[in-house]
């Protein structure tokens, strides 16, 4: 009796997943009272870029924002493409998440990156 070879390829269609709730979220971990939160003052800037059929976007700042009882959350929108190849789901767009250094070409107008002072006791908190 010869053995019954069966092959059996599993796509999930990844097109159902509701993307727009928090998935992916960036915080700061506020553990104690009078942390320097980076985010809220501007010492530290979340940003995406999402790369598009290999093409990357410029940064954009997260906008999408809510706040708990230990800071902040931003979520990105996610934006992913599918397509289907060989019975296989791949994604064409993929989200890079940056977090640099506060520069005032991502912020609104009339707001401000942080003071020198208030960078370099930021940092000083991280030590401690």
């Amino acid at each position: 009796m010869n053995p019954k070879i069966s092959r059996e390829n599993y796509l999930s269609d990844y097109s159902l997943l509701d993307l727009s709730e928090d998935v992916i979220r960036v915080s700061y971990w506020k553990d104690y009272e009078g942390k320097i939160d980076p985010f809220t003052n501007n010492i530290l800037l979340p940003l995406v870029v999402y790369a598009n059929n290999n093409q990357l976007t410029e940064a954009q700042l997260i906008q999408n924002h809510t706040t708990t009882s230990f800071g902040d959350l931003y979520i990105p929108n996610m934006k992913f493409g599918f397509s289907y190849f060989d019975n296989q789901i791949f994604t064409t767009n993929e989200m890079y998440i940056e977090v640099v250094l506060c520069q005032e070409k991502y912020l609104k107008p009339n707001e401000k990156c942080a003071s020198p002072e208030l960078t370099e006791e930021f940092f000083a908190q991280l030590t401690i």
